[in-house]
């Protein structure tokens, strides 16, 4: 596939191999802080999360706080506002991952101003749509394939910046590479759930991009399986990838998926309630 033989030529994603998710977090903090696209870039993300633009100034960028990927951190009105980027390349997106993350930011005593998941692969248990935003619960979700977009636009405002231009170029074609292995990774109800003997696998495995393809794999595959419980079954079954509230009342049942020791899973608990 052309788009393989295109990711081993580019610099950038060789650089990535060390680290993945971390490098890419590393590389938007950066752009956002160090370079003449942070005001681009800042008034995009301060957007996609529903606020306003007026006003904002001293943008600051916090890395893994509080076990969050990027944590911006901008004055608005002589008042200090925060915007969280949960970021998910090597991986895929999960609900109760989302969930902790909000108990978290409960506990804090940030000045909240919005919630951003940006992810290569588009999640399967969104809540909704709002002025044609992704959106999960009051997470905001761009995909990369719409962040690639904006990072084009943004070449014209770097283009007297011949070394910046060109690393932002190189890191589009990179990009543009990983959402086309995001497209073709595709599970139909009509075929034989056989992830490991797909051609494909092998290929990935050189590139170290084989564990992004199996989480896929299983998460289609447990969206298929809660799609239909829930279009064939009587049951009260709870949406895709929620945790499990073992102290809740009525029966329940619950799909989620994952990896553990590099394999892939599906996972369908029944819950039955306690007997009074």
């Amino acid at each position: 596939m052309m788009y393989l033989e295109q990711l081993k030529s580019s610099a950038l994603f060789n650089l990535s191999l060390s680290s993945k998710e971390l490098f890419h977090s590393n590389l938007i903090a950066w752009l956002l802080e160090k370079t003449p696209l942070k005001d681009y870039l800042g008034n995009y993300f301060i957007k996609a999360a529903g606020q306003e633009l007026s006003g904002w100034s001293e943008l600051k960028v916090k890395r893994e706080m509080k076990g969050l990927d990027l944590v911006l951190c901008y004055e608005c009105d002589d008042i200090v506002s925060i915007l969280v980027i949960e970021n998910k390349v090597k991986s895929v997106p999960y609900p109760s991952q989302l969930e902790r993350y909000d108990r978290t930011i409960s506990k804090s005593s940030w000045n909240i101003k919005g919630k951003v998941l940006l992810t290569l692969s588009k999640p399967p248990f969104l809540t909704g749509y709002s002025q044609g935003e992704l959106e999960y619960g009051d997470w905001k979700v761009i995909t990369y394939e719409d962040f690639l977009e904006v990072l084009r636009n943004g070449l014209n405002v770097i283009k007297r910046e011949p070394y910046l231009h060109h690393l932002v170029n190189d890191y589009i074609y990179f990009l543009d590479c990983l959402v086309e292995l995001d497209k073709a990774i595709v599970l139909r109800e009509s075929e034989p759930f056989d992830a490991f003997n797909n051609p494909l696998l092998a290929e990935l495995k050189e590139l170290r991009l084989h564990d992004f393809y199996l989480k896929k794999q299983y998460q289609q595959l447990a969206k298929l399986i809660h799609d239909r419980i829930s279009n064939k079954l009587n049951v009260n079954i709870q949406s895709l990838g929620t945790e499990i509230e073992w102290n809740s009342t009525g029966n329940k049942l619950y799909v989620n998926y994952g990896m553990t020791r590099a394999t892939g899973m599906v996972d369908i608990k029944f819950l039955i309630s306690k007997l009074i």
